[in-house]
């Protein structure tokens, strides 16, 4: 078994046993343009039992989601009233990132580790964008105006490790740029930008010891990718899930990290612009607790979804960073995990998770 697969087996099977439990279509409640400052559940045509894979709102009439179980290929914009489904591609969609309403990529596998297959949305319509063959796990992307990335690991030969990919979109087709691979087994999952010489990837790798996961970070800096040296909380192991940078002097890695046994707590990490360090982050349940997904909308307003495991039941986790400290605040009430999280302006904010579930608030 490789170590990517080791470690989404972590979070996600020892952590996070699925199937979960389905809501039916008459749970979700109708989306309302009126502003309550609580949770509002919305339906959608990609509703079934397992997760959405990604969610990015530009505004709260231009919101889109990938994923769903039995419609790993749906692609949905939200305008403010109802759900478009525009179901572009035959691929499993892994990912969604959004520049402006113009300026939209979807991030899929053309099967079980095969190569990537991207799609672009320039305000009309979809279209695939060429690019290198490469096979392997692709799960993060970030845009901005002008620019795009996608990250991932190569499907690694029998008996070796797996180091990590990231392609840039040059404007006509996609590149491969040198990344830097620190361990024996090398892993990203992540990305994020502010602009075009401002980029994060992140992930975990394990040494020529293999004696547990660490965090990995790389930076672009619009010349070349490398390495940022970044706390490994847990004693068994670090989780990054995900990575959202609102300046080039601040930035934060969400995750797990992992004590002892199975045991999963939060992990909150914040770059300064100088260094990455270690930030308390609040856990709900007694030995199972991981954030999943961040976004924000300043530095004073950055938010972190997952779960947490209390009385034997999984429960939706809703973290808030207010400039100085993170606090868990209320979550919707019928999801049981988030897997995404969108923030497109202060106090306004996406959620997306299992059962397909989509929510806002506002």
């Amino acid at each position: 078994m490789t170590v990517a697969k080791t470690v989404w087996r972590f979070l996600f099977s020892v952590v996070l046993p699925l199937p979960l439990v389905v809501i039916s279509p008459g749970a979700a409640k109708a989306e309302t343009n009126s502003c309550t400052g609580t949770w509002t559940e919305m339906s959608s045509p990609a509703q079934g039992p397992g997760p959405l894979n990604g969610i990015a709102a530009v505004s709260p009439t231009d919101v889109w989601i990938v994923g769903g179980n039995n419609h790993l290929n749906d692609t949905e914009q939200w305008d403010g009233s109802v759900w478009t489904d525009f179901n572009a591609e035959s691929f499993q969609q892994t990912a969604v990132a959004a520049a402006s309403k113009d300026d939209v990529w979807t991030l899929g596998e053309d099967g079980i580790q095969g190569p990537p297959v991207v799609s672009h949305w320039d305000g009309q319509s979809f279209a695939g964008t060429p690019g290198p063959s490469v096979a392997g796990r692709w799960l993060g992307r970030a845009a901005v105006p002008g620019s795009a990335w996608r990250a991932g690991d190569p499907t690694p030969t029998s008996g070796t490790g797996t180091d990590t990919v990231v392609e840039h979109w040059s404007g006509t087709a996609w590149e491969v740029q040198p990344t830097p691979d620190p361990g024996r087994s090398d892993n990203l999952f992540g990305m994020s930008a502010t602009g075009v010489s401002d980029a994060w990837a992140v992930g975990n790798f394990v040494r020529a010891d293999k004696t547990r996961f660490r965090t990995l970070a790389i930076h672009w800096n619009g010349a070349k990718w490398t390495h940022v040296s970044t706390p490994s909380p847990g004693r068994k192991g670090s989780y990054p899930s995900a990575v959202w940078a609102a300046t080039p002097n601040d930035a934060w890695i969400v995750g797990a990290r992992n004590d002892s046994g199975r045991e999963a707590k939060t992990m909150t990490l914040h770059w300064d612009g100088t260094a990455w360090s270690r930030v308390p982050s609040p856990n709900v349940g007694p030995r199972r607790n991981a954030l999943l997904a961040v976004s924000g909308s300043s530095s004073s307003d950055v938010w972190a979804v997952g779960f947490a495991r209390v009385g034997g039941v999984y429960r939706p986790l809703v973290e808030h960073w207010n400039g100085a400290a993170w606090s868990v605040v209320s979550s919707p009430p019928t999801a049981s995990v988030l897997t995404g999280v969108s923030v497109d302006a202060p106090g306004n904010v996406w959620v997306s998770g299992s059962n397909s579930i989509v929510a806002h608030l506002c």
